[in-house]
């Protein structure tokens, strides 16, 4: 009877040691368009609260069973470039977003997005930045002192609009050339991490049901409407995932 109780001990442990080395590997989803997709210790998604916050790197787990995210590769996917001539002595960038109004007063958005040039936005590269109220930004030759022998020029820009668009870009230096940098989809955003240090995600979190022990991802959304309660969605495994950005590009196909 000893033996038979030291063997099913031993059993339960070596159980509970294998779910615990599973693999949350695949593509979840839900009715919402949330999606996630998982291969190894790389994750992409892209969740929606007022916007569709998009991710796509390396990831972990802390013992609380949130996700911990690294640096953001989806900084460049969000946005695309378009180039025309401009004045030779400058470099020109403009922004494109997707905007609609809101009705302040009462909570109440217009359905339809347009796509317009944002009239006030930051770019930042290097130690630098420079701001315009304006829809045009102008690099002058000053400007880009330190980069005038460098082929390309790495940018970050940031809507200072209620869009909050914003993402990375590299730009040939060619003076003379405007740069449009075009939002690919409606409300949908890099989310911000931090390059220096590990950032917790605390709005998603993988688990496995208690019995079946599949695994499984709760995705909570913030109360950001007055009269709106905060909801958790439960994402549930679609299938298999190949890539993340594949999985990833299945729904979205311009990122």
């Amino acid at each position: 009877m000893r033996n038979s109780s030291i063997f099913f001990i031993l059993c339960l442990f070596l159980c509970s040691h294998l779910w615990s080395q599973q693999s949350f590997d695949g593509v979840y989803k839900d009715n919402m368009c949330n999606i996630v997709c998982i291969k190894d210790d790389s994750m992409a998604f892209c969740l929606q609260n007022q916007v569709r916050k998009v991710y796509y790197g390396r990831y972990s787990i802390n013992e609380d069973g949130e996700v911990v995210l690294f640096e953001n590769k989806a900084s460049v996917l969000t946005a695309f470039v378009e180039k025309t001539r401009c004045d030779s002595d400058c470099i020109e960038i403009e922004l494109f977003e997707w905007y609609r109004s809101i009705l302040f007063g009462a909570i109440s958005f217009d359905t339809i997005s347009k796509l317009v040039k944002s009239n006030s936005f930051t770019v930042y590269y290097g130690q630098y930045k420079k701001n315009t109220n304006d829809t045009l930004l102008r690099l002058s030759r000053s400007d880009l002192f330190q980069y005038l022998y460098d082929d390309d020029l790495k940018l970050s820009f940031f809507s200072r609009t209620m869009t909050g668009f914003c993402g990375d870009v590299v730009l040939p230096i060619r003076f003379g050339t405007r740069y449009s940098i075009i939002q690919k989809y409606d409300r949908c955003i890099p989310l911000l991490t931090n390059k220096n240090e590990p950032t917790v995600y605390k709005n998603l979190k993988l688990s496995r049901k208690i019995i079946t022990k599949k695994p499984m991802i709760k995705w909570r959304q913030d109360n950001y409407l007055m009269n709106n309660k905060e909801k958790t969605y439960r994402l549930k495994r679609v299938g298999d995932c190949e890539s993340c950005l594949k999985g990833l590009r299945f729904y979205y196909p311009k990122l």
